[in-house]
């Protein structure tokens, strides 16, 4: 790597912004509020040389700086800044930027398809596996760490993590809830198709029961959000009476209950 300061002007700007086609591998999507207040800080004179970098890839590609890049273009100003070249393109994930990167985009980066449900599911995941009764807000770092341990149980079903949704069931929460059941050692196909069959109202008697339990709480609870463990914990009782054979003719699940009892 070298780092020099240079004077980066719009055309210069604009070449790098080119030749990272739109958003690198590495790139967030762009803030236009980030960006405003960039360009707003440029035309009032406040662009000062504090020691921040704009890093390029080996390939060209913008690892740091892109919302700075874009004000200058928007600005038609140019700035002095240290520019860092030759950046290899895994120092994406060490860097903090103006915008707080979130979970889902350093997931993408990790080429993880589906990373925004994979990131979230990775918290409900949690949940389940330490049997606690709430979700706990992760550090990026913890997520990652989630996912490269149990990464196996969350791929699969990632892409089809949507069919609850009708009943008020949060995506990442449903990808949670089949991940925790392979854990468990149900078998992937045994979980898709039970969701499946939910889905597209092909009930037996548990899921009849989880139907109604769902759509009460959810009329019940008006616009807010299920409680994640009660949600979670119904859903993951219906399934397991099913995969044995055993029918209630209530169902119902307390805050005392194991998720696996």
């Amino acid at each position: 790597m070298k780092a020099i300061i240079i004077i980066i002007t719009p055309e210069q700007a604009k070449r790098w912004l080119e030749k990272n086609n739109g958003g690198g591998r590495g790139n967030r999507n762009v803030s236009q509020r980030q960006v405003n207040f960039l360009t707003e800080s440029i035309l009032r004179g406040q662009w000062v040389l504090n020691g921040e970098t704009i890093k390029i890839g080996k390939d060209g590609s913008i690892i740091d700086g892109q919302h700075r890049l874009l004000a200058v273009v928007r600005a038609n100003r140019s700035i002095e800044s240290l520019v860092v070249f030759d950046c290899e393109p895994e120092t994406y994930n060490t860097i903090d930027k103006g915008r707080a990167r979130t979970a889902g985009e350093t997931f993408r980066n990790l080429d993880v398809k589906n990373w925004n449900a994979i990131a979230a599911a990775t918290c409900v995941l949690k949940m389940l596996l330490s049997n606690t009764k709430s979700v706990t807000a992760l550090s990026t770092d913890e997520r990652v760490a989630i996912y490269q341990e149990h990464g196996s149980l969350l791929n699969p079903f990632s892409g089809c993590a949507k069919r609850l949704l009708p009943w008020g069931v949060n995506p990442s929460v449903e990808l949670g809830i089949m991940a925790f059941l392979s854990h468990a050692g149900y078998a992937n196909d045994s979980i898709n198709d039970w969701f499946k069959s939910f889905a597209d109202d092909r009930h037996d008697a548990n899921q009849r029961l989880l139907n109604r339990a769902l759509r009460n709480e959810k009329a019940a609870m008006g616009s807010r959000s299920f409680n994640s463990w009660w949600v979670a914990g119904i859903i993951i009782k219906a399934f397991r009476l099913s995969a044995s054979g055993l029918e209630l003719k209530q169902l119902r699940f307390g805050f005392e209950e194991n998720y696996l009892n």
